[in-house]
């Protein structure tokens, strides 16, 4: 997991690969593992996966 701050505020993600990026944006009450197992999928498809945990 991947941790990034900005406005004073932690924002965590998960991160797989490089690339052209793919967001993956989960909706409630799902969490960004959500994607977990597409993330590998994209990543060996050449694309840098991103999912972030959103806030609610």
């Amino acid at each position: 997991m991947e941790c990034v701050s900005a406005n004073g505020t932690d924002f965590s993600y998960l991160e797989c690969g490089s690339g052209k990026l793919a967001l993956l944006l989960h909706g409630f009450p799902d969490t960004a593992r959500t994607w977990r197992h597409l993330m590998p999928q994209l990543a060996e498809a050449g694309y840098r996966a991103v999912a972030p945990f959103m806030r609610g």
